[in-house]
């Protein structure tokens, strides 16, 4: 602390308020958790890999990583600002975040989060291909998880944002939310 550096003394816009005001008494101002800066540009970093190819060979690895990144940020906003979760919830793209919540989750618990297409098709036809990576429905996971009273939203949103998706989208999603928060990508293709 105190050494000038960016992810220390940087603030940025989260949600601003039902009415819409960027005072941060109002709640939606909230300091960056250290390391902030660096996590989203790695992030970054790994959805413009899996935006390139979205039959990367690494992207359970990937997806995993970005989740687990993404939520630390959102968790540490979160145990910085009281008034955090009301803002966030206030904006509709703020609820990506908690799918990925419970994508997070189930990656701690060893699941794979995202699928392929294991159909075949006749004739074979090599090399196979069987399709890009998507997010896999939460009724695929053979883990279950612990009932809380986040689960509902959770599952929800993952069923909105994520399942059947590709891989790359609701992660940029939760990126711009997470690093732009004041912009709104329901009217962008993610």
């Amino acid at each position: 602390m105190g050494t000038g550096t960016e992810d220390e003394e940087d603030w940025r816009p989260i949600w601003p308020t039902a009415e819409g005001s960027d005072d941060p008494a109002e709640g939606w101002r909230t300091p960056w958790p250290p390391m902030a800066n660096t996590a989203l540009r790695a992030v970054s970093e790994i959805i413009e890999q899996l935006a390139l190819n979205d039959r990367h060979p690494n992207t359970p690895f990937l997806a995993g990583t970005a989740a687990f990144w993404l939520i630390a940020i959102h968790e540490g906003r979160r145990d910085r600002n009281p008034r955090y979760d009301k803002s966030r919830l206030a904006n509709p793209d703020g609820r990506v975040l908690d799918g990925l919540t419970l994508a997070r989750n189930a990656v701690a618990h060893g699941q794979v989060i995202v699928s392929r297409s294991e159909g075949l098709k006749w004739p074979l036809q090599f090399p196979m291909d069987f399709g890009p990576w998507v997010w896999a429905p939460s009724r695929e996971w053979p883990w279950r998880p612990r009932p809380s009273r986040f689960l509902e939203r959770q599952q929800e949103s993952y069923a909105e944002h994520f399942a059947g998706k590709l891989v790359a989208g609701p992660l940029k999603q939760a990126l711009v939310c997470l690093g732009r928060g004041h912009e709104s990508t329901s009217s962008r293709k993610v």
